[in-house]
C-alpha cells in the first residue's frame, strides 16, 4: 500500500491565503506593522476591504507614488463556490509570495528603489470598502467602528513634481485572480 504523503504541504482556506499574501507583501512594502489587525478584520475575518492604498508621502506633504491591493469579492466568491477551489494546498518550505506573487520580489524592490529616489518619508494608508458597504451610511458606520477607522475628509494630493518618473503597473497572480496590485 504505497500511499505518498508529503510533510511539507498543507492546505489553507483560500480566504486565510489571500489574507496572509495581502499581509506579506503589504509588509515587504512597508506597512505599518500596527493595522496589520485592520487587515486581519476587514479581510480575513469580514471580507469588507475591497481595497488597501498605501500613499507614500514626501516631506512636502504630497504623495509620491502609491501601491494598491484590490480584491475582487464577487470573483473570490466564484471561485470559492467551484469545486476544489475552496482550499488551496500549500508548500510549507516556500513563502506564500514565493508561491503566488512570483513577481512580488521585483516590485518590492522597485518601490524600495522608489522609496529612495523620491526620498519618501512616510506612509499613509487608505482602506476603501466594498461597494454595497459604501451606499449604505449605516453599514458604512458599523464598518468603520469594527476595524476602528473614520471617514476620510481629504484627498490625499498627489505630488505633480514626479511627473512621469513612474509607471504605472498592475499585477494579478494565476492562483489568486482574484487579487489585483497596482502600482502608480
Amino acid at each position: 500500500m504505497g500511499v505518498n504523503v508529503n510533510l511539507n504541504l498543507k492546505i489553507m482556506v483560500r480566504i486565510q491565503v489571500l489574507y496572509e499574501v495581502v499581509k506579506q507583501f503589504s509588509s515587504d512594502l512597508g506597512f505599518p506593522e500596527a493595522q496589520e489587525k485592520i487587515l486581519k478584520k476587514g479581510i480575513e475575518e469580514r471580507q469588507i476591504l475591497r481595497e488597501v492604498i498605501l500613499y507614500y508621502m514626501k516631506d512636502n506633504g504630497k504623495a509620491g507614488s502609491w501601491v494598491s491591493f484590490e480584491i475582487d469579492w464577487e470573483k473570490h466568491q466564484m471561485l470559492v463556490n467551484t469545486e476544489g477551489r475552496k482550499e488551496i494546498t500549500i508548500n510549507k518550505n516556500m513563502t506564500l509570495l514565493d508561491q503566488f506573487a512570483q513577481w512580488s520580489e521585483c516590485i518590492v524592490k522597485y518601490i524600495d528603489d522608489m522609496k529612495r529616489a523620491l526620498e519618501i518619508t512616510d506612509i499613509q494608508v487608505i482602506y476603501r470598502y466594498r461597494k454595497e458597504i459604501n451606499q449604505d451610511p449605516e453599514k458604512q458606520k458599523e464598518a468603520d467602528e469594527f476595524l476602528g477607522l473614520k471617514t476620510a475628509t481629504e484627498e490625499i494630493e498627489m505630488d505633480s513634481s514626479v511627473g512621469n518618473q513612474l509607471r504605472e503597473m498592475s499585477f494579478e497572480s494565476e492562483f489568486l485572480s482574484e487579487l489585483k496590485i497596482s502600482i502608480g
